[in-house]
């Protein structure tokens, strides 16, 4: 039987779930090797929004302790079983041990970075067979991140990844990046939840990226690497998304890393426009970081509404 407190922060995950999928921003670098080998780049980025949300909700874990005749679940002080629909909420450390049970990944590391208004966990994943990266990251927590990252919903059943060498020695890549669509959905309310999507999810996708000569592919090329691009708001509305590809193992990996996207230098105008210029892509700017602080300030204030409800029951049971 679960604990007061569980119920309650059950509840209050599930509400915050699909807010919280909004601010995640996914990255994955592929690298081929001629020998068959390869490294996997997968860049997880979380608003810091969702950083704070995330911090505050584990911090109610500790709340099990004060009931005096908790359940076993309450003793061990276990987090709620609800918790896991966040995607990718697992401490970085807990994930490499995960990567490193698989036979197939020679190395595993991780960095964090800061990046605008995302906090980035980079994890890098050597592995002897670059065909088996499927099977590696549906070993750990990564693989359910992804399976998150359709919404509340998820991914569609049809949702699939497969990296396969050829009878030639060439490898042929295919992925169905697809989210869950309602039946015959009303025209007006689609319009509408489509809107939605757009304005809480933003720029947050999913990236593919394989740096190997391509024989053939379906995506964009874009400094030397072949890209396909998925934004959440079109995922989460039931659109989809196929990568095809084919492609020849390329040189060592080792040493190559994603080339950081430089700013495009702009020629020197007058200081009257410059200014003008700069104001009007600062609005923007200004706009979205307005709207995530307004998001914060009312996560916050409901998770501490959670709290104090908690504290109360569990007063009212004591006496």
């Amino acid at each position: 039987m679960k604990t007061i407190i569980n119920k309650i922060l059950s509840l209050s995950i599930a509400l915050f779930a699909l807010l919280v999928t909004g601010c995640i921003d996914v990255k994955q670098d592929i690298w081929i090797n001629e020998d068959g080998s390869g490294k996997l780049v997968f860049d997880v980025g979380l608003s810091k929004q969702f950083k704070t949300m995330m911090n505050l909700e584990k911090g109610f874990g500790g709340l099990e302790g004060l009931e005096e005749n908790g359940d076993k679940e309450g003793e061990e002080g276990a987090e709620p079983e609800d918790q896991e629909s966040v995607p990718f909420s697992q401490a970085p450390e807990d994930v490499i041990k995960e990567l490193k049970k698989s036979k197939y990944v020679t190395s595993a590391e991780f960095k964090e970075a800061s990046e605008g208004k995302y906090e980035r966990t980079i994890y890098t994943i050597g592995l002897s067979d670059i065909t088996k990266i499927n099977e590696v990251m549906k070993s750990s927590s990564l693989g359910s991140g992804i399976e998150k990252l359709g919404g509340e919903e998820g991914l569609s059943e049809n949702n699939d990844f497969s990296l396969k060498k050829t009878a030639s020695g060439t490898f042929e890549l295919s992925a169905i990046i697809e989210g869950n669509k309602e039946e015959a959905p009303d025209p007006t309310e689609a319009a509408f939840a489509a809107t939605m999507m757009k304005e809480m999810f933003g720029d947050a996708g999913m990236t593919i990226r394989v740096h190997a000569p391509a024989v053939s592919h379906n995506g964009k090329e874009n400094e030397g690497a072949i890209v396909w691009t998925m934004l959440l708001a079109d995922l989460a509305s039931g659109k989809s998304l196929e990568a095809k590809g084919e492609f020849k193992g390329g040189e060592s990996s080792k040493k190559a890393e994603p080339k950081k996207e430089e700013p495009t230098e702009q020629e020197t105008e007058p200081e009257n426009n410059a200014n003008e210029v700069t104001s009007n892509e600062e609005a923007p700017a200004a706009a979205a970081e307005s709207s995530n602080n307004n998001l914060l300030v009312v996560s916050i204030f409901a998770l501490a509404a959670v709290l104090l409800l908690g504290i109360i029951v569990l007063s009212r049971k004591k006496n």
